[in-house]
């Protein structure tokens, strides 16, 4: 049995989506760093695992793992800054 190529606009609108949402963690990040507000970073995570959740469903494993170790460490950091408060 063989399994029918996606069709190459599916690739054009995830890659708009995907270029989307990490443009929205960069800026987080960046804002939460420039205005010392670490609390911003909360927003990440959900983003991130959207992130791994499409790279996934498009089988691009190696970067859907990439996206899910940055989603641990965004998490990690969180609880480490829970514990400073």
């Amino acid at each position: 049995m063989t399994i029918p190529a996606p069709h190459p606009q599916t690739f054009g609108w995830i890659k708009g989506a995907l270029s989307g949402s990490m443009s929205s963690v960069m800026s987080t990040v960046i804002e939460a760093e420039r205005e010392s507000n670490f609390g911003r970073l909360s927003e990440v995570p959900p983003e991130l695992h959207q992130i791994q959740g499409s790279l996934r469903m498009i089988e691009l494993d190696a970067a859907g793992r990439l996206a899910q170790e940055l989603e641990d460490l965004s998490n990690h950091v969180q609880d480490a800054l829970s514990v400073r408060e």
